[in-house]
């Protein structure tokens, strides 16, 4: 989605659509925890789904979408040695999701993301000459 990836930048966006998709498919492993289907792999096993990042690229994605509020994640496990750590949506973050919430993987703070927004060339039609 466009304006999704434009709201949250396209790495988020990329990963809260996979992570969607994986909870809302049934043939997906995953566990169920206060009435939320849980998701979990490891950076590593995450990256088999993302080859085209780095696991600390995927960390980093992660936890931006945690800081974000749209991603939760815990340990389910109640073995300490297990640090399995388990991934949800919050669908009731999404849901009220508007311009204010930006979690950008590129640019740190909102301001510098509306200035990067405003320097977009506003016409993209390829026959039109810019000089």
């Amino acid at each position: 989605l466009p304006s999704l990836a434009k709201a949250i930048g396209l790495e988020e966006a990329i990963i809260l659509q996979q992570l969607h998709y994986w909870m809302n498919n049934p043939r997906v492993d995953g566990r169920v925890h206060d009435g939320r289907k849980w998701i979990y792999n490891s950076y590593q096993e995450w990256q088999e789904n993302f080859p085209f990042w780095s696991v600390q690229q995927i960390q980093r994605i992660f936890l931006n979408l945690e800081r974000g509020g749209l991603v939760v994640s815990a340990k389910l496990d109640a073995k300490k040695h297990d640090q399995t750590k388990f991934y949800t949506l919050d669908y009731d973050a999404l849901c009220t999701m508007d311009e204010s919430i930006l979690i950008p993987s590129r640019i740190s703070k909102s301001d510098d993301v509306n200035k990067e927004l405003h320097r977009l060339p506003e016409n993209n039609n390829p026959d039109s000459k810019q000089h």
